[in-house]
């Protein structure tokens, strides 16, 4: 069918010369929305569209323009918001150079976010109330000139302890050369059940009873235990052996 055209070569096909380039309109009403469905065969279509306040075979949100998956239950799997809808914003947009703008439509970077509140939440659904559970990560990675890529850097952040809490710990790791990717070496660690702790370097952990320590070196206060308290230590191996003590300062590259 050829609508201003006479020579169609598809089953539908719409010329025309509006000055505003619109050859095809569909209105539903506020209820509704107005979607278009897509079917490959058997069990596989997608839907497309405008969502209404009561549409009752679409889970696009109402005045949002949105694509869900019909054969999924509707899931919704990409949707921009209106401007006065539930999550406003001034307009996603990816660019010709393959830029991704949320909240603005001329990013600056890859990924540009804009907004009153420009947060970004990575959450983990596993569950779990062990060391180092829910753990989050950012990977940093570069390539060679080699052409072989690598992990320069990751910044965790996961459970601290084993009890059913909200317990967290911030850690920050490089690659100090020769790394292999996922084993890079410890060089921050902050946890939230050692308080007031901080530890700079290359070390592997503060004991759980240690408090107010400051840590700052390879291993240092690495195995301290018992009464550790308001301990700082500084050099190699400073530390490594305490087990009881109380307001210590060690400085060198093995004591303790």
């Amino acid at each position: 069918v050829g609508i201003g055209e006479t020579s169609p070569d598809k089953l539908l096909h719409l010329k025309g010369d509006d000055v505003d380039g619109i050859l095809l309109k569909i209105e539903g009403n506020v209820n509704y929305g107005a979607t278009i469905e897509y079917h490959k065969g058997g069990s596989y279509h997608w839907r497309t569209g405008v969502g209404g306040v009561s549409s009752t075979n679409s889970n696009i949100g109402s005045s949002n323009f949105g694509i869900e998956d019909a054969a999924d239950s509707n899931t919704v799997r990409f949707s921009i918001a209106h401007t006065t809808g539930n999550a406003s914003h001034t307009g996603s947009q990816f660019t010709t150079t393959g830029s991704m703008g949320i909240g603005t439509t001329s990013p600056d970077t890859l990924l540009h976010i804009e907004s009153a509140t420009p947060y970004l939440t990575l959450a983990n659904s596993s569950g779990g109330n062990g060391e180092g559970d829910r753990a989050s990560k950012i990977l940093f990675e570069g390539k060679q000139a080699g052409g072989t890529l690598g992990h320069l850097a990751e910044i965790k952040v996961s459970h601290e302890g084993t009890d059913d809490d909200k317990s967290g710990k911030f850690e920050l790791f490089l690659n100090d050369g020769d790394d292999s990717d996922g084993s890079l070496s410890k060089m921050l660690y902050i946890d939230s059940q050692l308080t007031g702790n901080i530890g700079i370097g290359k070390l592997t952990a503060f004991h759980a009873n240690s408090t107010y320590n400051t840590s700052i070196g390879h291993i240092a206060l690495n195995n301290a235990s018992g009464a550790a308290d308001k301990n700082t230590a500084v050099g190699y191996g400073a530390g490594t052996a305490i087990s009881t003590g109380y307001s210590n300062t060690l400085i060198g590259h093995a004591t303790g």
